[in-house]
């Protein structure tokens, strides 16, 4: 999928990321599922005073368009012991089959950081 629009940047077309509290990013979903492959990252404290806040992982709600109310909020923030990727799912059941997933960086943080990458969207017909 790709985005319909975006304030989240994509320099090396990885990932697409945003340190800009309030960046949206929106793609358009084929399917009655839908879910959200990001990346979390390990933030210790000893490692926190030699980053800087836009290096420190942060948080997104996501949705389907029209449900905000169902949000779902991700915390890229690990206590795994390295950095990993997580597949979180932000919808099932729904009743068209064309829909679009919006994803909003949050101000609210766990490290005081703000980064945020978005690897992958998906859906399934189930």
């Amino acid at each position: 999928a790709r985005p319909d629009e975006t304030d989240f940047n994509s320099p090396d077309k990885n990932a697409y990321s945003s340190t800009t509290v309030g960046s949206e990013i929106r793609f358009s979903i084929h399917g009655r599922t839908a879910s959200i492959i990001s990346w979390f990252a390990w933030d210790r404290e000893v490692e926190e005073k030699d980053r800087s806040d836009e290096d420190r992982p942060g948080r997104a709600s996501c949705w389907m368009l029209g449900k905000e109310e169902e949000a779902v909020i991700i915390d890229a923030k690990t206590d795994f012991n390295g950095n990993e990727f997580r597949w979180t799912h932000v919808a099932k059941d729904l009743s068209t089959l064309n829909n679009t997933m919006v994803c909003r960086l949050l101000p609210e943080t766990s490290t005081a950081g703000n980064n945020f990458r978005i690897f992958g969207f998906a859906s399934a017909n189930l």
